[in-house]
């Protein structure tokens, strides 16, 4: 399994496109799509924690 990264805007834009499939016909449990879904989530996820971190206080 290989794994999915995110490192600029551009490769974040192409990896919500990917996904955004996934949200319309939600894929088996254990397939390959879910496996590519969840490396898409986890990427993004990633990305957007280092990109765009959440202020801790308000």
């Amino acid at each position: 399994m290989s794994r999915r990264t995110v490192n600029t805007d551009a490769e974040l834009n192409q990896a919500l496109s990917e996904i955004e499939g996934y949200f319309d016909t939600p894929p088996e449990p254990g397939s390959k799509e879910a496996r590519t879904f969840d490396r898409l989530a986890k990427a993004i996820a990633d990305f957007e924690d280092k990109a765009y971190p959440a202020s801790a206080s308000k």
